[in-house]
């Protein structure tokens, strides 16, 4: 199961992204974020609205793992 924890201004996901099933047949959109990503991102409102309207955001290295844990606590 995914679980979602709010880390800014994102709603990352963690757990196993084989139990993902879709509601439709709509595919999903997933991409993932690190340290780079969220710097791009607060310089680039478009990048920044493309991984905020992800279905799935998953982490991507160990600053934003820890992120996740943190706001998870």
């Amino acid at each position: 199961m995914m679980q979602t924890v709010r880390v800014m201004d994102y709603d990352v996901s963690s757990g196993d992204l084989d139990k993902i099933k879709p509601e439709n047949e709509k595919p999903l959109v997933i991409n993932t974020i690190n340290a780079y990503s969220f710097i791009v991102a607060s310089r680039d409102p478009l990048f920044k609205s493309a991984l905020q309207d992800s279905d799935i955001l998953v982490p991507d290295g160990f600053p934003v793992v820890f992120a996740v844990k943190f706001y998870k606590c």
